[in-house]
């Protein structure tokens, strides 16, 4: 959601010291004791950060959930955290919350422990609202100084013992492949947009009168893109992924970066390539956002080069079975597709960046040897 407001500046995605980030073991907490009994078919889980400067659209997202009760056999219970504090629900109900910083995967972590309590199901749905950066992260502090990420996300998981059916994103540009990657240890399905989202974001409400309580992950996936096609303006670009498909997404990927490896002349139409494809990011000078971009406008634009048209054409067939649905004119999944070095525009916080992106699943192996050798 954004609210109007701006994205968050490069700088202030990277105001965080770049560490490394992997593993369960980097947030330490015990695992729920789950109920035997499961009353509830689903149930859904909102952890929702708004800063000062989307707390309007924060409110409103929380109201409309709120107004909109779940079918039986769906129970929902929510965080959310603004400047003034930290609040929780129960199908409603207001619940006593303790101070929390939003961003902090422990409070994720201790959240989604507290929500399987207070809403035991057989599955689950997980939506994180907020800021959104794409590989850096989403869910914001309250002072816009830092995102959680997803490495930190995937060891919030791990360590609470939810592994969401459906895990969404109500923030701007996660719908990408390197979300994908350090998700799919964790969730089954991924719910997000590739662009920016506006306003209040996700239709959360209307979304909720569509769980149909023997809904199928798949359906209730595709419930949420659809709820979404009705909102587009609010909404747009928005697709789920089946997450099975991350292994193989990042197979074709590194693929595509061995035929690029192999053929080092191509470098300069891959860049051309590279430069031409449209960002979901409207501000060319906010690297790395506006290069993050389309996978499926990509694997057809090289498909025009002989030696990478068959690992071109194996990408496309990837995405799509990948993609189970979408909204808009993109093809469900972006990826940072960058032309040229970060560290050459931005400097010192450009080469925080590209570390951040070295450091995902998504880059250990071909594909990330051959983004550095389009961008040296």
């Amino acid at each position: 959601m954004s609210g109007g407001a701006r994205l968050l500046t490069v700088a202030e995605l990277l105001s965080e010291p770049n560490k490394r980030v992997r593993g369960p073991d980097r947030v330490p907490i015990g695992v729920v004791n789950i109920p035997a009994t499961r009353p509830l078919e689903w149930g859904v889980l909102v952890y929702s950060a708004a800063p000062p400067d989307i707390e309007a659209a924060g409110d409103a997202s929380i109201e409309e959930l709120h107004a909109a009760p779940p079918a039986d056999g769906v129970g929902v219970a929510v965080q959310y955290g603004t400047d003034d504090g930290v609040r929780r629900w129960v199908n409603g109900a207001a619940q006593a919350a303790a101070p929390a910083d939003m961003s902090d995967p422990k409070s994720l972590a201790d959240f989604l422990q507290w929500g399987m309590r207070a809403v035991p199901a057989r599955r689950y749905a997980v939506v994180l609202g907020g800021h959104g950066g794409g590989y850096l992260g989403a869910v914001s502090s309250m002072d816009r100084r830092r995102l959680m990420r997803p490495q930190e996300m995937a060891a919030a998981l791990a360590a609470s013992g939810c592994r969401p059916a459906v895990l969404a994103f109500n923030t701007c540009l996660m719908a990408q492949a390197e979300i994908a990657a350090e998700l799919a240890p964790v969730a089954d399905l991924l719910v997000a947009s590739q662009a920016r989202e506006e306003g209040v974001g996700m239709p959360l409400g209307a979304w909720l009168g569509d769980v149909a309580p023997d809904g199928t992950p798949r359906e209730v996936a595709r419930a949420l893109v659809d709820a979404s096609a009705e909102t587009p303006a609010r909404t747009p670009e928005m697709s789920a992924i089946d997450l099975k498909q991350a292994e193989r997404l990042k197979s074709a990927l590194d693929e595509v970066g061995r035929a690029i490896l192999a053929a080092p002349d191509t470098r300069g139409a891959i860049r051309e390539i590279l430069e031409g494809l449209p960002s979901f990011h409207d501000r060319p000078w906010d690297r790395p956002l506006t290069d993050m971009k389309d996978l499926r406008a990509f694997s057809a634009s090289l498909r025009a080069l002989p030696s990478l048209r068959d690992a071109a054409e194996r990408l496309r067939a990837t995405l799509d079975d990948a993609v189970i649905a979408r909204t808009g004119e993109g093809g469900g999944l972006s990826a940072w597709l960058p032309a040229a070095s970060l560290s050459a525009s931005h400097g010192e916080l450009g080469r925080a960046a590209e570390a951040r992106w070295h450091d995902g699943a998504l880059a250990r192996g071909a594909w990330g040897e051959a983004v550095r050798f389009l961008t040296e």
